[in-house]
Order: structure tokens, then sequence, then C-alpha cells
């Protein structure tokens, strides 16, 4: 074997290494996303007030009174990551395009 292929082979490995490395990085970013994603929350300590919008009355949670609160700050990371909208216990809750107020509306 020649030194340029030996220095090819080695090259490969860094790079079989370097992608090793960035493996455990993502599968420890999705574990602390999952943790956190699953952080039970009571949406009943949120404020909501009444609203009405061109599809009808809705309830609004302001991040401007709400926002610090670990209730909110759970249920909007929930929100992200089902990419801005679910139903759960008979509401539908989304976020709005500013990326942190939120919705809900009874279905």
């Amino acid at each position: 074997m020649s030194d340029d292929q030996i220095d090819f082979y080695e090259a490969l490995a860094q790079v079989r290494d370097y992608a090793y490395g960035i493996a455990e990085v993502l599968d420890k970013l999705v574990q602390t996303k999952a943790k956190a994603v699953t952080r039970d929350y009571d949406v009943n300590k949120i404020q909501w007030v009444e609203k009405t919008g061109a599809k009808g009355a809705y309830q609004l949670a302001d991040p401007k009174t709400e926002g610090d609160k670990p209730d909110f700050k759970a249920l909007l990371m929930d929100l992200k990551a089902h990419k801005g909208g679910l139903n759960r216990n008979g509401w539908f809750y989304w976020v709005f395009n500013d990326a942190v107020t939120m919705g809900r509306k009874k279905r």
C-alpha cells in the first residue's frame, strides 16, 4: 500500500470519528429536547383572556403577563414540538405568528 493510500484511509478514519462525535451530540440534544417537551404542565395555571377574531371566539395567553410561568413555557415548547398546534382535552391550542403568543379554542 502506498503512502497516499494510507493517508487517505487515515483521513477517512478521522472523518468517521468526527461523524460519530456529531451523532453523539445530536443524540444528547434529541434526548434533552424530548425530556423538555414531555414536562407536565397545567393549562389552568395560565391566564387565558377571552378574545374574538375572524373565526370567532377564542382565548389568548399573553407572553407579557404569562411568559415567566413554567406552565406557559412548557405548553409553548410542546406546541413548537408539534409544529405550532395540538388538540388536548377538548381544546385546540396554537402559537401565533410571533412564536410566543398562544391561543386556544374549544373543539
